[in-house]
């Protein structure tokens, strides 16, 4: 019975989101996208369909689920303002005793370089993602989740090892000796100031 019930709540929901999309399109007549619609039927009412349910699945997705999921992203998240914050948490890589630079690399590599820390820092949030929302999504979706495909451990000897040869192949450099730590920055009185003290990364996630 509560499935029944959560199944006519979401049919309904789904409908209410459907009837906003075709109030839309009769209000909105002189969009440049309906007027696309429009010359798109005419050309093929099957690819119009197609298109009309991709857009209704989106909103779904987001409206409905609470989740995104390839391929429906919510896109106001590329859109927002990002606006500067009073501290930021920064990893340092230094390497045979000189601290790596963005500039001194091209932004895919200085990506390279620093993803893989955010990656592995970012492990207990990964998990905890996973229990508050992959997890419900496969459910919802009747797809069977084996934890142990999800969860990831905090194995930092292991990550060591592999970052320095990844590193190396990245900087194209010999290393003799790498540290990673994790420093904030804050503003006083308009400048960036660092604190005197930095997290190794081996305290990072545990």
């Amino acid at each position: 019975m509560p499935y029944r019930k959560g199944v006519a709540h979401l049919s309904a929901n789904f409908l209410q989101v459907v009837n906003i999309i075709f109030v839309t399109m009769r209000r909105v007549t002189s969009s440049h996208f309906f007027m696309y619609l429009r010359q798109l039927q005419k050309h093929s009412p099957l690819l119009t369909a197609l298109v009309i349910i991709f857009i209704c699945a989106q909103l779904f997705v987001i409206l409905i689920w609470g989740i995104v999921i390839t391929p429906f992203y919510n896109y106001g998240m590329f859109s927002e303002v990002i606006k500067v914050k009073n501290a930021y948490q920064i990893f340092e890589v230094e390497l045979n005793g000189k601290r790596l630079r963005g500039k001194d690399f091209s932004p895919q590599k200085w990506d390279k370089i620093l993803l893989p820390l955010q990656f592995y820092a970012g492990i207990k949030t990964s998990n905890q993602l996973y229990k508050s929302d992959i997890k419900r999504l496969l459910y919802k979706m009747r797809i069977p989740a084996n934890d142990a495909n999800f969860l990831l451990t905090c194995n930092y000897q292991q990550f060591e090892n592999w970052y320095k040869d990844y590193l190396q192949d990245v900087t194209n450099q010999k290393i003799e000796a790498f540290a990673v730590s994790y420093r904030n920055y804050q503003y006083h009185s308009n400048k960036l100031q660092t604190s005197p003290t930095a997290i190794p990364l081996s305290q990072i996630c545990r």
